[in-house]
């Protein structure tokens, strides 16, 4: 699938300036790509060295500054004291357990530049047998934001665009210091915005096995 047809709930979320760009778990860069592509400056984290190797080789025509590093703590990348306008985060957040949500939700908060967004999808399904995940619901995350000083300013759900059968994903769009429950443009979060209506209730995820990296973002897309 191709960039946009991945980030098709979030495309109006992206910077259309030239901006700086972190994206975590990167898988083979295919995001990575698109977004030097379009003029950002990106920096692509992903911890597992064939990934890596391949992403450098398939797009070799594009400058992305390539970081062995992985969430929660992301210690390589924090040394080198940078900030980001935008942090992308595809099919990552459910390789994380409880405790290193929490972490890394404040982590991805100290690397945004004053304004900046944080994008990431959540999954919610049966897990595939050898894979490691967690449950992860959207209301969860947003707490998680919140305590952070991120706020929503998007909130979708959607399909698996694989069509496996019971997997879904949610999309949420945070930022730093933005006022709660606003959308760009000036909507609110809630039902017919994006936001879950009145009784309604967040997907109910598979449970997670052990084993496998903790930040790859090739289960949706790559």
């Amino acid at each position: 699938m191709t960039f946009d047809e991945v980030h098709r709930e979030v495309l109006h979320l992206f910077p259309s300036a030239p901006s700086s760009v972190l994206d975590i778990g990167a898988g083979s860069g295919r995001d990575a790509a698109a977004l030097a592509a379009r003029g950002h400056r990106v920096v692509a984290v992903e911890p597992t060295t064939e990934m890596r190797t391949l992403g450098r080789r398939l797009h070799a025509d594009r400058t992305i500054a390539w970081i062995d590093d992985a969430l929660p703590g992301l210690p390589r990348l924090s040394a080198q004291q940078l900030r980001f306008d935008l942090i992308l985060l595809t099919a990552v957040w459910m390789h994380l357990d409880e405790q290193q949500r929490s972490s890394a939700m404040a982590r991805l908060a100290g690397l945004l530049e004053a304004g900046g967004r944080v994008i990431l999808s959540l999954r919610h399904g049966p897990v595939p047998e050898g894979r490691r995940m967690f449950p992860v619901t959207a209301q969860e995350t947003v707490e998680l934001a919140r305590r952070s000083g991120l706020h929503v300013i998007h909130h979708a759900r959607r399909e698996d665009p694989h069509g496996r059968p019971g997997v879904a994903w949610t999309y949420l769009g945070l930022q730093l210091g933005a006022g709660s429950g606003t959308c760009p443009g000036g909507g609110e979060t809630g039902p017919g915005n994006g936001g879950p209506g009145p009784g309604e209730e967040e997907p109910r995820p598979g449970k997670g096995e052990p084993g496998g990296p903790l930040c790859c973002g090739d289960d949706q897309a790559d």
